[in-house]
């Protein structure tokens, strides 16, 4: 997932495909480019930290021609300490990608939006 640009407060940081959210209550939205064949797939957030998948994505029903798509999530979440997250691609078989490139399957060509949320109520 390359990084073009940050805007705002530095709450997270960057490295090797993986963003690190400090302890808070966060809305995270992404959409990603993602090409497949003969599969249903979507992108998926993940805490890697606890390996927990958090959020899918839309259904991409990729076609028996090579198809391509956006395909979009959306979470709210609290976490306690520091985590891992990332986003990555699934597929029923191996024919999903995110971005162009099999060679390179979750390399996110997209963007990813990440709100650290304060005064938070949770409850009914």
């Amino acid at each position: 997932m390359p990084l073009v640009s940050i805007k705002g407060d530095s709450f997270f940081s960057i490295s090797s495909s993986k963003i690190t959210l400090q302890a808070g209550d966060y809305s995270v939205k992404w959409t990603a480019f993602m090409t497949g064949t003969n599969t249903n797939c979507y992108s998926y957030l993940k805490n890697i930290t606890d390996a927990q998948e958090i959020e899918r994505s839309t259904v991409f029903e990729a076609s028996t021609e090579y198809s391509q798509k956006d395909v979009s999530g959306a979470s709210r979440f609290s976490i306690a300490s520091t985590k891992e997250f990332g986003v990555y691609a699934y597929s029923s078989n191996t024919a999903c990608h995110l971005g162009g490139s099999s060679s390179s399957p979750n390399d996110i060509q997209g963007f990813i939006e990440i709100t650290k949320l304060t005064g938070i109520v949770t409850g009914k």
